[in-house]
């Protein structure tokens, strides 16, 4: 499968609103102005027949956190809370890693609808959540990928990670994380990665100062904004076979409809995250950074803006899959 994000026709002529000269440590690529035919879909059509959905797309407020909003609203722009072909596995005794889980959101909506299959949620976090639920094929627990898994060679038929993009940098994606979270993944199981880039397409003013403070800051951590075209080579220098990556894109603002107003809330809240943080980037005071969020609120509409969203995922090979080594 290549790139869904192919099928949707620019019916409106997006207009340069960008003028201004802007602050050194904020420059901004007007290339990464695209096209919204890189749309998959018309996102007027995003909620049409919404009820005919597996998995429609709930009202929210402003003030819904983040975490949650990303769950339900990356599950309703792919249809589901995977793509790897494990559905089967999972009906009758299957194993799931949840690497990232965070508030376990995920794992409790696998742990749910697959009863017969063992969920692990794992998280680094503090905040990784307590073994008192009320599922019993549930289980959280707390480690550090960076440190090694205190998991088994083996282990899952499914491993599952997610917006950990920027968490680590590029490096410690290839030769730490992918390989061990491979390691655990049985023979003949899957890896499957859901990641976003810091980055928009077709950017108004607003969201080049933004967009541009954001990637700088992580750069400055030593993080790559820019994750999803290296995520499918990792996984192939570790060997794993049957590789797919899919692509979909996310409407942001009234434009897209639901799918777009909740989109957007997520990227306010991504910007409003950052702000101590990006701010000398933009030499700018706190009032200017929020006028600067108020400004992407509404010009999203004007350039129809979108965000891209990748899934990759892969097998570990049986034994006799296995590459040969070189001599």
């Amino acid at each position: 499968m290549g790139n869904r994000c192919s099928n949707i026709k620019n019916k409106n002529k997006l207009k340069n609103k960008s003028s201004k000269e802007k602050p050194l440590h904020a420059k901004a690529n007007s290339s990464r102005r695209g096209s919204v035919s890189s749309l998959k879909r018309d996102p007027k059509n995003f909620t049409d027949g919404e009820e005919s959905l597996s998995y429609p797309l709930q009202d929210f407020d402003w003030k819904t956190d983040q975490v949650t909003l990303r769950h339900f609203l990356y599950r309703f722009i792919w249809q589901g809370n995977f793509l790897s072909p494990v559905e089967e596995k999972l009906k009758v005794d299957g194993k799931v890693l949840d690497i990232g889980c965070g508030s376990g959101v995920w794992a409790r909506e696998i742990a749910t609808e697959f009863p017969l299959t063992t969920v692990t949620g794992l998280d680094f976090a503090d905040s990784v959540q307590t073994n008192d639920t009320p599922l019993p094929n549930l289980i959280f627990t707390k480690g550090n990928i960076l440190e090694n898994l205190p998991i088994e060679n083996d282990t899952f038929d499914f491993v599952h990670a997610r917006f950990l993009g920027t968490t680590f940098n590029k490096k410690e994606w290839r030769e730490i994380i992918i390989p061990e979270l491979v390691r655990v993944t049985k023979p003949g199981g899957y890896l499957e990665i859901m990641e976003i880039d810091a980055d928009l397409s077709n950017q108004g003013t607003a969201a080049q100062y933004l967009v541009a403070a954001v990637q700088a800051y992580l750069r400055n951590k030593g993080i790559s904004p820019i994750l999803t075209p290296h995520i499918k080579s990792f996984l192939q220098s570790s060997h794993l076979i049957n590789l797919k990556k899919i692509e979909e894109c996310i409407p942001i603002g009234n434009w897209g409809d639901k799918a777009g107003e909740v989109a957007l809330m997520d990227w306010q809240q991504t910007f409003e995250k950052y702000q101590d943080q990006v701010i000398p980037f933009l030499e700018v005071d706190a009032q200017g950074y929020k006028d600067l969020v108020t400004e992407f609120k509404t010009e999203v509409d004007v350039f129809q803006t979108y965000a891209k969203s990748v899934r990759v995922y892969g097998m570990k090979p049986l034994p006799f899959l296995q590459p040969e080594k070189e001599h």
